[in-house]
């Protein structure tokens, strides 16, 4: 709940006007060379790691669930091909889910190591931990797969 409330005060500073910071997100797979995803969006000025997930998951959700229908642009489609897959990025599960509950699910993927958090090459491993992000920072979120089988 405690999450909901910051959520609602990001939501007021950007209405306010609050300096916003735009930063590149970078998204990759640990077995993959290649970027799963980049874009550049806007936050408020967060203090924490913490603070940082909770903006970047607010936005992902919005994003989510408030764009369903996206038309493919031509320079969307040259992206998403030089990425190896052309796809409408159709949400076959229009189940909306608790926000408390997808909020929890996050941290606790960050607690259980099955991401990374990187700000300008420097990796962060407390949610609690002090950050400063400025303009033009680059995040990057490594995710883990997990591996099935025996080793033989």
């Amino acid at each position: 709940m405690k999450e909901f409330f910051f959520l609602m005060l990001y939501s007021v500073k950007i209405i306010v006007g609050e300096k916003i910071m735009k930063i590149n997100i970078i998204k990759k797979k640990a077995s993959s060379l290649k970027d799963l995803g980049k874009e550049t969006i806007e936050i408020p000025s967060v203090s924490t790691l913490k603070e940082l997930l909770l903006v970047i998951f607010y936005n992902e959700y919005n994003h989510l669930y408030n764009n369903q229908i996206k038309t493919l642009t031509e320079k969307d489609i040259k992206y998403l091909a030089k990425l190896g897959k052309i796809s409408f990025s159709n949400l076959y599960n229009t189940d909306k889910k608790d926000l408390d509950d997808l909020i929890e699910i996050m941290f606790q993927d960050f607690t259980d190591g099955l991401y990374k958090v990187f700000i300008n090459g420097q990796e962060y491993e407390n949610l609690n931990e002090h950050i400063q992000i400025k303009d033009n920072d680059e995040i990057v979120f490594i995710r883990f797969v997990m591996l099935a089988g025996r080793l033989w």
